[in-house]
Formats: structure tokens, sequence, C-alpha cells
């Protein structure tokens, strides 16, 4: 594993474990039925990217190979234009899709698409400017914390917007971005407390 990762990379890499743990469900789903494969093979294929993209972020050397792979994940998630199976009037890309639901007047649907569209849209910030050799610390520091405050705001807005209020449909969406913000938290605090270590032993 790489000793010394930045802000954006531990945030990125906490989202990709928690999307697929979660999503694993819709993963066993995808690759044992043909018919929901045909339904799911758009976030399949964004999951496996972004497992391998991670994979390589903490087990190899390659990490321009790595944020590659979260740059393409990210775009397929914008921009891939094949229709949605049940509902062919909207693309797999929610981006393509957030201009659909603007033209056909749909608010609800648009907000929505634009809450999913902006993780994918942090990532390729994060590619960009770890592929460009970005250190810059406050910028790291920054856009971390931003990516953070997208994945609670996303997971808490949703069931808001489609107009569920049950207290039960907050409990997941709570919960993911507590175990998030725990983990990113826990994991700055062990890091820092080792890098002090490290300099009280020389």
């Amino acid at each position: 594993m790489n000793s010394t990762i930045d802000f954006r990379s531990k945030a990125f890499i906490i989202y990709v474990i928690i999307v697929v743990v979660f999503g694993f469900n819709v993963l066993l789903a995808g690759l044992s039925d043909p018919s929901q494969f045909i339904i799911l093979k758009h976030q399949l294929a964004i999951y496996i990217i972004l497992a391998a993209s991670v994979i390589f972020l903490l087990f190899t050397k390659y990490q321009k190979a790595s944020w590659s792979l979260a740059l393409a994940a990210s775009v397929i998630a914008l921009f891939d234009p094949l229709p949605i199976v049940v509902n062919p009037s909207y693309a797999e890309g929610s981006l393509l899709s957030l201009i659909v639901s603007i033209s056909q007047g749909d608010p609800v649907t648009a907000f929505l698409l634009l809450l999913l569209s902006l993780i994918p849209v942090m990532i390729i910030i994060f590619a960009i400017s770890k592929l460009t050799k970005n250190e810059n610390k406050k910028f790291d520091k920054l856009a971390a914390l931003i990516f953070v405050a997208i994945f609670f705001l996303s997971n808490i807005l949703d069931p808001l917007i489609k107009g569920i209020f049950s207290v039960v449909e907050y409990v997941k969406p709570v919960l993911l971005s507590l175990l998030f913000i725990i983990i990113f938290v826990i994991w700055n605090n062990v890091e820092k407390d080792d890098l002090d270590e490290k300099k009280q032993n020389k």
C-alpha cells in the first residue's frame, strides 16, 4: 500500500469502497441475471472501473493509470449516450439526462440528476489535478472537504426531493454519510499520529 495518500485520494477511496460494498447486491444481480445485466450494465461498468482504480491507487505505483481509470469512469457516468432501458428518452449519462429533463420542464428530475452528476464532476477534478501533478495542499484539503460535503448532502437531499418524508428512508443515507465522515476523520488522524511519531523518532 502507498504510504502517503493525500486528502483527495482518501476521499475518493472511501467513496468507492462505500459505493461498491453497499452496491454489491447490484453487482451480483447484474452479473447473475442476463435481464438485469442489460438494465445495470452502465452502473456495473462504472463500479468495476472505479474498483480497479482504487486497487491501482492503493497497491501499485501506477498512479497515473489509477486516475485515468477514475477519469474514464466519471466521463462514462456523465456522458454515456446509450438510452436507459426502462426510459429510452433519457441517456445513461446523468449530465445528458439532466439536459433532457430541463428541456422537458421537469425540475424534480433535473435536480436529482444534478445531484447525481456532482460526484463524477468532483472525481474528474481530482483526476485532472492529480494527472497534472497539482499538489497544492490548500486545494487538496478544500477539494476533499467539498467532496465529503457533496456526498453528505446528495444522500440526504435525494429522498427529500423525491418527496419522501418517512424517517426510515433517511436512516441509510444518514448512516452512509456518517460512515464516510468517520472513516475520513479517523484515517487522517491515524496518518497524522504516524507522521508525528516518525518525526519524534528521528
